[in-house]
């Protein structure tokens, strides 16, 4: 897993969502942005709330990532 190239689909472990499967958007060093390819922004009103919604973008380290997708 330390091939790891900007634009690469992934699986890495967050202590906020759990395993995901992102896009790479930037390296630095030690550190991977991982990003949502869906950039859609949506809102949500429940109870006189509004709520957004919109993919998650997260620094995680080499050594969360489990793997890079291959095929796709």
């Amino acid at each position: 897993t330390k091939n790891i190239n900007v634009g690469d689909i992934v699986v890495a472990k967050t202590p906020q969502f759990g395993n995901i499967i992102k896009r790479v958007s930037e390296i630095n060093g030690n550190k991977v942005l991982l990003v949502s390819d869906n950039k859609d922004i949506k809102y949500e009103v429940i109870n006189g709330t509004t709520y957004q919604t919109q993919g998650i973008s997260i620094w995680v380290t080499i050594d969360d990532i489990y793997g890079v997708v291959v095929k796709h």
